[in-house]
């Protein structure tokens, strides 16, 4: 699959959910040093920055 194909490709609820699962343990650490301001770089499809920013953390996100 090109990166084009891939990232064109809507994500889903399960997608969402599946890549909140796999990074419980960073969330839990993030959660526990209440950093002010979070920045995420290689952002891929974002997921990891949007539920951060929906817990309330400022986010800086980048990628190429």
């Amino acid at each position: 699959m090109t990166w084009d194909k891939f990232y064109s490709k809507e994500q889903t609820l399960r997608d969402f959910l599946g890549s909140i699962f796999t990074h419980t343990e960073l969330f839990k650490q993030i959660i526990e040093e209440k950093p002010q301001k979070i920045l995420e770089v290689g952002v891929g499809t974002g997921i990891t920055g949007i539920f951060l920013s929906h817990l309330g953390f400022e986010m800086t996100a980048v990628d190429n």
